[in-house]
């Protein structure tokens, strides 16, 4: 899930996401809007807020949806905790179980 997605369905504002994984609202911004790529201490900052429902995966697809097919693409790996369970969302109004990354 994109994390435009997340932050519209669960009614979260950028500033309050911002705040809960220890970013600045315009990062926030750039991020949902595939306008910047997360370093990977961020990415998982906010997979475990989101509860596993934004993933690095869903990040580099925005990002390279937002690339114009002129620039270069971005050759970054990380890990995301493959074979782990997330812990519930820490965002405010956000339910549900976290998906199991095996």
């Amino acid at each position: 899930m994109r994390l435009q997605d997340f932050l519209s369905s669960n009614k979260i504002g950028h500033s309050v996401f911002a705040e809960v994984i220890g970013v600045s609202q315009a990062s926030i911004s750039r991020y949902s809007n595939g306008k910047r790529m997360p370093l990977p201490q961020i990415v998982n900052k906010i997979e475990m807020a989101t509860g596993g429902l934004v993933t690095w995966a869903d990040h580099f697809a925005a990002f390279q949806q937002d690339q114009s097919p002129s620039s270069s693409k971005p050759s970054q790996t990380t890990d995301t905790g493959g074979g782990t369970e997330m812990p519930a969302p820490v965002c405010p109004g956000v339910s549900g179980d976290a998906p199991n990354h095996s």
